[in-house]
């Protein structure tokens, strides 16, 4: 069998410059690649951030990489047309999650559900929650607070940083403390004998949360109030409040008030030693 050397000869001549075209941009896609990787390393600490961004890069450089190739070598429309749209296809598939999450990134910034500083809860009651730290292109960052899932039932910091993808924002419910306005309600639950002077009790009680919960201004009161209209079409009550109910071995009263969604545990500290203190000057008055 003889080989035709002319045939090729001629075939390289006429296709001399869609080989260079390819190189050049088999070249130039690599190179980007490396500058994007090395800006990420030294931009970003999080060692994470750098496997996800590195990772994700091969499957860009490979889709534009056979994307431009192909321009180059093939000039019927139609076929180019059917494999674009076969990789997007593939590449969706394969990429859903960073997919997903590049999609949460861009509905956290536009629609805002939450943004630095907020504190929210991921999910149903005993999900994760604490306070945004950070905002990135797959994940956002929360410095934990106590919860009833962990180790530490307050709302103090557990010390943990929680990384979520950011395509939960479309796949879970997210309460956010701050959206709606600057306070929320906190209660405390005391229980007291049957024997005790419940009306004295219940007349310290408010006393002390009088003196020891925010003082809202005329300003704030308005914002809150409208904030709260617009959500519920009515005003609530923002003073302080004790409800009294008999329980099993006593009657419990129920301290509902307003506070910083920061300030939870420091307010319940404050109002509880206060509270003691007052009780203890009181004989008919005793803890169940």
């Amino acid at each position: 069998m003889n080989f035709d050397y002319s045939s090729l000869t001629t075939y390289t001549e006429n296709n001399l410059a869609n080989f260079i075209s390819t190189v050049i941009v088999i070249f130039a896609l690599w190179l980007t690649r490396r500058l994007v990787l090395r800006y990420i390393s030294r931009k970003f600490d999080d060692l994470e951030t750098y496997r996800k961004w590195r990772r994700i890069s091969v499957y860009i450089v490979y889709f534009i990489g056979a994307v431009a190739i192909l321009t180059i070598w093939f000039q019927q429309l139609q076929f180019l047309v059917f494999f674009i749209l076969f990789i997007v296809l593939g590449l969706l598939i394969t990429l859903k999650e960073p997919i997903l999450n590049i999609a949460g990134w861009i509905y956290i910034k536009i629609v805002q559900p939450f943004k630095i500083g907020n504190r929210i809860q991921i999910g149903e009651f005993g999900g994760p929650r604490g306070n945004v730290v950070q905002i990135e292109l797959f994940s956002f960052k929360l410095m934990e607070i106590g919860n009833f899932g962990n180790w530490a039932e307050t709302d103090i910091k557990t010390g943990r940083i929680i990384d979520v993808p950011n395509g939960k924002v479309f796949t879970t419910s997210i309460a956010n403390y701050n959206k709606m306005i600057e306070y929320i309600w906190n209660e405390i639950n005391i229980r007291i004998s049957l024997e005790s002077n419940w009306q004295k009790a219940q007349e310290i009680v408010i006393s002390v949360l009088n003196k020891e919960t925010i003082k809202l201004s005329s300003s704030e009161e308005k914002k809150i109030k409208k904030q709260y209209r617009d959500f519920t079409q009515k005003y609530p009550s923002l003073e302080p409040v004790v409800y009294v109910k008999a329980v099993e071995f006593g009657l419990q009263l129920t301290l509902r008030y307003m506070c910083a969604p920061g300030n939870i545990q420091g307010s319940s500290r404050e109002i509880w030693d206060d509270i003691l203190k007052e009780f203890a000057k009181h004989k008919d008055i005793s803890l169940a």
